[in-house]
């Protein structure tokens, strides 16, 4: 059965969103990348939320309460901890995962936090997210 992947970014500077779809439209998983200024209700109607790194621009839109996981490194769990984000709900994570039907690999990349990830989200199809990067060679090409 496919199941198409749907990439779609939000307004600028606010993440990305990631759905899967069955054959019949119906959507299976939804994925926020990084939510800064989006709004919450929005962030609400996702499985999950995964947050790159620990950059208030990439976790400020994550909402303190709500049914969705989110899934980051142990210094922006902490973090969203201290701004309010019920400690339930945090996942931190190494390297791969499962939210819904995608299967998410993280990968290091070149920035300023050593914490710093890209996402991969793998069902029928690829949603690789980068967050930010800097071209400074550090890690191997993914």
């Amino acid at each position: 059965m496919a199941m198409p992947v749907v990439l779609r970014p939000l307004d600028p500077w606010c993440g990305t969103v990631v759905d899967c779809h069955d054959e019949s439209g119906e959507r299976l998983t939804r994925v926020f990348v990084d939510v800064t200024d989006v709004k919450r209700s929005q962030v609400k109607r996702a499985d999950a939320v995964i947050v790159t790194h620990p950059y208030r621009d990439h976790y400020g839109g994550v909402p303190r309460t709500g049914p969705e996981v989110v899934y980051s490194d142990e210094v922006t769990a902490a973090l969203l901890e201290l701004e309010g984000v019920d400690p339930g709900r945090l996942e931190r994570v190494k390297r791969c995962f499962e939210v819904g039907v995608f299967v998410v690999e993280t990968y290091p990349i070149n920035h300023a936090v050593p914490e710093a990830r890209a996402v991969l989200l793998e069902a029928d199809a690829r949603a690789l997210i980068t967050g930010d990067w800097c071209a400074l060679g550090e890690h191997p090409p993914l």
